[in-house]
Parts: structure tokens; sequence; C-alpha cells
């Protein structure tokens, strides 16, 4: 979809139609893919088992506050060592955004492998192709932790990372690209002891020289040097606990059964936190003094840390503390059609009422025969169910109360309204395809720029703000001149039009009827500039990092460098803002309507220790003319000293 995007992204809706079902908003498809070979011999690695996820800036899976996304299902490489993703990007994304996909390999023999990349670079390279991913042996060193009388020590977080390099020298197990994407092999192990006393490493290391470290016990060595390969048992002696700055227990669900994998964390903070081990048993250490006598304990049970659970408040010291897992009812949402065919493919939303961030529960997946399970307390909750098609409409923030003795819950997501929009061109009315038709709602939309996709449901709160426009309906004309739109609910409705070849648009429409509705486009300019040199143009950034490589992360900050273009002379002012720059300093605008601009450079200042303000005056850059039809290139200069 056209959202003043430098780069056209890869579109592979016949892919979409044979994987998954369209979405209600057009969305494109990156392709990711590349295959698995052995560092020594270049074979090709079958068995490799491949996960490709969408990660916003803070870790957590997009689907936790976007509705319309969907990580694609883990690939196992066959004989020739190949794996390829589609992987359909979220609406709700921007341009300009940090956030990006995480792809990880494993196997058995060989070592791990870890890549990143924004969707923002990947989009703009039109998909990622890694080509040959060589990947060493893997080695699994026998680390053990004792305490200085020998005594196996559990639950000890171990450190095992590459010793430092000189400076200078290069990793040849690294690839760290301006652009993206970034990948390694893993080198490196951050994991606890398990009851034996001895470190699991989930994945083999590369042979080479590695640094042990303890953390949050005091040792006989700082660091540990270590070689591997090596056939020798590693033993590091820690220091016994104190006691008194220890709390030890186990935690177990309410049938008895140990429950590992959780965590367990004194506070909001959560600098005092460890992880419960098979056996349910845990030792939370005191590494950072609260001053208070007493531990206010709190339980999270997976990972994805779907609210945290009071346990309680604990002395500091006690020994053998006896925890369980806070009941919950296992219930089955069952999702459903008006005509009660069961739904797949939805994710599922769910806040305690009033919603509160930090305890609620966030539900996210794709559902098997309409049905998902999850352990809830008893209580009112807000519910909202995203079917990711275009037949159904989410079923909006309804309320639901769950009981102990209800053990299944039944949601009816409502069936979409079906629109068809016409366009065709002002001269001779030739149906035009390819023209994106996009559906707004609330106040007008500007011709160009970034409108909030409703699918966002802006979460966790699910609120719909009046006063901001929001895309509910994006589809492409055909070789007819024809667009398919399916929507919540018809009505008074906005229409932007935008494509290669036509100006941006917006027009009303009454979409209550079902009949076409008629736009004529007329022609529009294109303008594509680059903005130059880089080194002027990074440091208006103010995240970069003068001691530090240029890095897709400091380049693409959240304090993005924008340009503005605004017609002079007659007309009326038309503004066209917050484009975009890739990381090279282009800029590639459409939709344009004929005339004169004037080019702005937008940035921002550091105010204080962490806030950020938008200069005032915006960097004159100069003037284009712009003819319909035609493509004006530009090179732009900008002076290295610049006022901040």
């Amino acid at each position: 979809m056209n959202r003043a995007t430098p780069f056209a992204l890869l579109f592979s809706l016949a892919a979409v139609a044979q994987e998954a079902p369209a979405p209600r908003i057009l969305t494109e498809v990156l392709v990711v893919r590349g295959r698995c070979v052995d560092f020594e011999a270049g074979a090709p690695l079958p068995r490799c088992r491949v996960q490709l996820t969408g990660h916003a800036s803070t870790g957590y899976a997009l689907a936790w506050s976007r509705t319309d996304w969907i990580d694609p299902p883990e690939f196992t490489t066959g004989p020739d060592g190949t794996f390829r993703f589609e992987l359909r990007l979220s609406a709700t994304d921007e341009p300009l955004d940090r956030g990006r996909y995480h792809l990880t390999i494993e196997h058995p023999s060989n070592a791990g492998w870890f890549s990143h990349c924004t969707f923002f670079v990947a989009a703009a390279r039109g998909g990622i192709d890694y080509g040959d991913l060589r990947l060493p042996k893997g080695l699994r060193p026998r680390i053990r932790c004792v305490d200085r009388q020998g005594v196996p020590q559990p639950g000890v977080l171990l450190y095992l990372r590459p010793r430092p390099r000189a400076a200078g020298a290069d990793d040849p197990f690294e690839q760290v690209v301006e652009d993206g994407p970034h990948s390694w092999i893993d080198r490196s192990a951050y994991q606890r002891t398990d009851i034996d006393g001895y470190l699991h490493l989930q994945g083999g290391l590369p042979a080479g020289d590695y640094v042990l470290e303890v953390r949050h016990r005091k040792a006989r060595q700082a660091a540990a040097p270590i070689t591997l390969p090596t056939a020798d048992t590693i033993v590091v002696e820690v220091d016994a606990l104190d006691p008194a700055a220890t709390i030890t227990g186990r935690l177990v669900d309410d049938a008895g059964q140990p429950v590992d994998g959780a965590s367990i964390s004194d506070g909001d903070d959560g600098k005092n936190a460890c992880t419960t081990r098979r056996d349910g048993m845990f030792t939370l250490v005191r590494v950072d003094d609260t001053g208070r006598a007493t531990a206010n304990l709190r339980l999270a049970q997976n990972r994805r840390f779907d609210g945290w659970a009071p346990l309680g408040e604990i002395e500091w010291g006690r020994r053998d503390v006896a925890l369980t897992v806070p009941a919950k009812s296992l219930h089955t949402f069952v999702v459903r059609s008006e005509d009660g065919t069961e739904v797949e493919e939805c994710n599922l939303y769910c806040l305690p009422a009033p919603d509160d961030v930090r305890t609620g529960v966030r539900l996210s997946g794709t559902f098997a025969n309409g049905r998902a399970l999850s352990r809830l307390p008893a209580g009112e909750y807000r519910l909202l169910v995203a079917p990711r098609s275009g037949l159904l409409a989410d079923t909006g923030w309804q309320t639901i109360v769950v009981e102990d003795g209800r053990a299944e819950i039944q949601v009816v997501v409502p069936r979409s309204v079906v629109r068809t929009v016409e366009v065709v061109g002002a001269t001779g009315r030739a149906p035009l395809p390819g023209v994106l038709v996009e559906v707004v709602t609330g106040p007008a939309p500007a011709t160009h720029g970034f409108v909030r996709p409703d699918s966002d449901a802006e979460l966790p709160t699910g609120a719909r703000r009046d006063d901001l426009p929001l895309l509910v309906a994006a589809a492409r004309t055909d070789a007819r001149g024809l667009a398919t739109l399916r929507l919540r609910e018809a009505g008074p409705l906005h229409l932007r039009i935008s494509g290669a070849g036509v100006g941006n648009a917006v027009v009303d429409a009454d979409l209550t009827r079902d009949v076409p509705f008629a736009i004529v486009a007329q022609p529009g300019a294109k303008v594509a500039g680059v903005i130059g040199p880089l080194e002027a143009l990074r440091g208006l950034d103010p995240d970069r990092e003068d001691k530090k490589r240029p890095s897709v992360y400091s380049w693409l900050s959240s304090w993005p460098t924008t340009v503005t273009l605004v017609r002079q002379g007659g007309g009326g002012e038309f503004v066209c803002s917050d484009i975009h720059l890739d990381t090279r300093g282009r800029f590639r605008v459409e939709g344009l309507p004929p005339g004169t601009f004037a080019i702005h450079l937008h940035h921002w200042r550091r105010v204080g220790e962490d806030g950020f303000q938008q200069v005032e005056r915006p960097i004159v850059l100069g003037t284009c003319t712009l003819q319909a039809g035609a493509a004006q290139e530009l090179e732009l200069r900008l002076p290295l000293e610049q006022p901040r």
C-alpha cells in the first residue's frame, strides 16, 4: 500500500491467497530465503529447524499489539538445505519502523545461527536472499558448577562468551551490513545450570577461545578462559549463598506437579528474579538490595509474560518455601461466524476489566477448529477477536464474564460488507488497474502519508479515537479497474486513491448502496531524490554514536529525519510531509500534483538526557518543478555543519 514509502514493496498476492486468508486491509509480503550448508564441506544441511518471527523493538511478537499479524510456521530443511518464508507484513507498520524480523536456525550437530533485519530495510531491498549459510560443527563442553565443598550448584547463571578479539580484528562468524541484514553464528550461551549443577547448552558452539563468567554469585575466578574443543570437564567454583539474602523453594501447579521455566520476581523492577528448574525448585538471590525485609513475589508462567500473578510477601532468608500457581480454570474459546461455521486464522486479545496492562492477559495465535485454550481466573474481561481474513470483521471489544464452572465461551464474529469501487482515467475514461483504494473513516486523510489502520485496534486499551483518520479497508483495482473492498459496516466514508501514474486524491463516498462507486483519477507527478553527503545527514540523527560503526539501529531511530514538499504559488497550499529517507539518504514520492515545490528537511535535537525535540526551523534544500507523468530526479547537498 502507498504510505509515502521510498521504495515499492514486494507483492506476492497469489501466494497470500494460497497460504493464508486475504486480509481486509491489503498488506505486502516479504520473501526471506536461503540455504543451510556445512561450514567445512559445503554440503547441504537437512533437518535444520528454521524459525522466522516478527518482533517489535521491545522483543515482543507483533501480534501483541497488531491484530492482523501472523508468524509463518516453523520450517525444517530437506535434503537440499533450502528454506523460504513468505512473511505477510502487518498493516499497522509505518514505513519507518523499528519493527524487525528475527530468523533463527538450529541443527543437532552444527552451531546455531541468528539474523535480524528491519522491515523497512528488507522491504526496500525487495526481499532478503541469504544465499548459502555456512554452519560450523557445534561443540557442547561439559561445564559443572560447585561450591567450595564440591556440592553441585543448580540455578547459577553462567555467561559463556567469545574471548575479546584484538582491536580491528574481524569476526569470521559475524556479518554486519550497514543496510542490513545483520547475522552471526551463535557464539555465546547465557543460561542457568540445571538440577545436577551442569550447564546443558541449548545449542552447540563453534571451536574457538571463550571466557566463562559467573553472574550474581561470587566465583574463585572472575572470568575463566576456555578453548573449545576440550575433552576435560570444566569446573566452576562459587562461594556458598548468603542465607539471609536468598529465598529457596519449589513451585507446583494445582495438581502438585513441578512447574519449570517460570519466572519469579521481587516487585515491579524485576532486578531480583530467577527461573524455576525442571523439578520446580528455585533460588531467588537478592542482587539489588531494596532495603525491605520481605520480597513481594510475583509469577509469570511463560517467556511471553502474559501478566504477573502475585504470590505474596516472603521474608528474605526463608528456606523450602512451598508455592502453588494461582488457581485458574481451563476455558475453551469457540469462535464461529454468524452462520455457525467454526473460524480459524484468528487472533484473540483478552484484558481484565478495567484494563491493567501489567496484569492483563493478552492471548494471540492461530485457532484450530475455531478453538483456543486458556487458563483465566474468574472475573470480568474485555475480549477482541480479530480474524486475519477479509470475509469476517473483528468483533470489536466486548465484555465477557469468566466463571469457574463455565468451561466454554462462545464468540461470534460478524460477516464483512462487500463494496466495489471503480477507478478510470481522466482521458477516455479507460479502466485503471493496480490503483490502491483505501477506505478511511473519521476526518478526511491527507493525500499522502500514513493512516492508522483500525486493525491495530490501539491495543491494549482497544479505544478507537474518533478524532483520527482510520484505515478500515484497502484493495487494488483489477484489470477492469474494480477494487473489491470488505468493510465492517457501510456508510458515508472517505476514499483515497494512489498508484503509479495517478495523482493521490481523497473523495467522499456513500457506500450504503451495493453499487460500484466511480472515481475519475487525474495524472500525477513523481519525484525521486538523494540527500548527501551521508556524514552530514547522519550528523542530524540524535541516536548516532561517533565511536560506533553506523548501524541500522542508530540510523533508523525513533526520531527520524524526514522531508516535506510544500507547493508554491497559486492553487492553494499543498503539503506532502513525513517523507522518510532510506539508509542511503534516498526518497521517492508519487502521486503529487504538478507544480513547483520547496524541499524542507526536518530533524531532531537532544533535550536533556533522554528527551528529543524537533528543530523548529527546517533546513531548506531548494525547489523543484514537477510535471504530470514525468519523473523528476534530484540530487540535494546538505552542508556538513548544521545548527543544533
